[in-house]
């Protein structure tokens, strides 16, 4: 048996009460487990203490290895230093909230 650390297969896989879709990615799905027979030609794929035995037809490629844990990343960069607010009290309070705080500069000179 060879242990794969990421397989795609042809067909959406529901394993274990759970559809995992083309891409097996452990990383992504914990607890599922991979693994190849080379003498059966079938893939191996175990979630929440359930199998699916998937033939070498339907799988489009596998990744040799042993899966590694990953650390969630945050999706987008966080700004302490500003503030965001869902709500605004009036209809020009969205003006001046920003930086500047509505003012252009120019000292109420308008050129």
């Amino acid at each position: 048996m060879i242990q794969l650390k990421f397989a795609e297969v042809k067909t959406p896989a529901f394993i274990g009460g759970k559809n995992h879709g083309l891409k097996l990615d452990p990383t992504r799905s914990g607890g599922l487990e991979l693994s190849y027979s080379r003498e059966e030609k079938e893939l191996y794929a175990t979630y929440n203490n359930e199998t699916a035995i998937i033939p070498a037809s339907d799988i489009a490629r596998m990744i040799e290895g042993i899966p590694s844990l990953r650390v969630p990343q945050p999706s987008h960069p966080m700004h302490l230093s500003v503030s965001h607010t869902a709500q605004v009290e009036t209809p020009m309070s969205h003006v001046h909230a920003g930086h500047g705080h509505g003012k252009s500069g120019l000292g109420g000179k308008v050129k």
